[in-house]
C-alpha cells in the first residue's frame, strides 16, 4: 500500500518544463555588498504561482573572459518578499568582483524559468570579523615559504590567498588580492622579496621579511621565508626581529 501511495503521489507531480516570459530580473542600480543582503527586484507573470526560488553564484575573471565553476556556499534558497512596488528576494554575494547571479524560479504547473545577471560587488563598509593569509588554501594564517636557488635573478614564487569571515556567513570568503594593499618590510640591504598588485610574489635572496597586508580595515603581518630547496624551515625568529613595539605575527 506504501509503495502505491507512493507511485500516486509521483503521478500527480507536474512535469517540468522550461517557460519563457514569466521571469525577469531587474538590474540594481547600486553595485552589490560583499556578505550582506541586497535586494533584488523579480519581475514575475501575475497568472505565475511560485513554488520554490534558488540561487547561484559565478565569478567573472574579465582577463580571460571566463566564469569559475561556482562560487563555494553561494547555491541558496531564496524567500520570496511582496512589498510595495513588487517581489524581492535577497542575495547574498560570497565574492568580490563580477559576479554572475543566476535566479531560477520552479512554478506550481511544473514551469522553470532561470534569469542570468552580471553584476559588480563591492566590499562592505564593516570590518571582517578576521582576515586569513597565506600562499595556499588553507583556512588559517600560516607563514610563507618561497625557494630561492640562487641560479637567477628572480624566481617566482605563489600567490597570496586572502579569505575573510563576516558576521552572518558561514564560511569564509575568498578575497581577491587586488582588493587588498601590500607592503614589504625587510632588514637592510637587497631587498628579499617583492609583491605586485595581484599578490604574486618574487624572492631574490635567501632570507626572511615581513609582508604587510591591508584590507576592509584589518591591517595582516606575515613572516614571509625564502629557503633554499634543500634546506629545512627553522621558524619565524628573523622575521621576529623586524616587528614594531607592539606588534605581532598572526597565528
Amino acid at each position: 500500500m506504501m509503495a502505491k501511495a507512493a507511485g500516486q503521489l509521483a503521478s500527480n507531480r507536474p512535469t517540468p518544463f522550461h517557460t519563457h516570459g514569466r521571469l525577469a530580473i531587474e538590474r540594481p542600480l547600486q553595485p552589490l555588498v560583499l556578505a550582506k543582503p541586497n535586494s533584488i527586484k523579480l519581475n514575475i507573470r501575475s497568472d505565475s504561482r511560485v513554488s520554490q526560488i534558488l540561487s547561484k553564484q559565478t565569478e567573472y575573471f574579465g582577463e580571460t573572459g571566463s566564469f569559475s565553476d561556482g562560487v563555494a556556499g553561494s547555491d541558496a534558497v531564496l524567500t520570496l518578499q511582496t512589498r510595495e512596488g513588487g517581489d524581492y528576494v535577497d542575495i547574498v554575494p560570497l565574492a568580490l568582483g563580477r559576479v554572475e547571479v543566476n535566479i531560477i524560479i520552479f512554478f506550481v504547473d511544473g514551469g522553470i524559468s532561470s534569469e542570468k545577471m552580471l553584476l559588480d560587488v563591492v566590499p562592505p563598509i564593516e570590518k571582517p570579523v578576521s582576515l586569513i593569509v597565506g600562499n595556499s588554501g588553507v583556512d588559517k594564517n600560516s607563514d610563507i615559504l618561497l625557494e630561492y636557488s640562487g641560479t637567477s635573478e628572480h624566481v617566482t614564487g605563489s600567490y597570496v590567498f586572502l579569505r575573510a569571515k563576516y558576521d552572518g556567513v558561514k564560511q569564509q570568503v575568498n578575497i581577491p588580492a587586488r582588493f587588498a594593499t601590500f607592503a614589504v618590510r625587510s632588514t637592510p640591504g637587497p631587498a628579499t622579496i617583492s609583491i605586485d598588485r595581484n599578490g604574486q610574489i618574487f624572492a631574490y635572496h635567501l632570507g626572511h621579511s615581513l609582508l604587510e597586508t591591508s584590507y576592509g580595515g584589518i591591517h595582516h603581518l606575515s613572516c614571509v621565508v625564502v629557503l633554499d630547496p634543500h634546506s629545512y624551515y627553522i621558524g619565524r625568529r628573523q622575521c621576529q626581529d623586524l616587528l614594531k613595539e607592539g606588534e605581532t605575527i598572526e597565528q
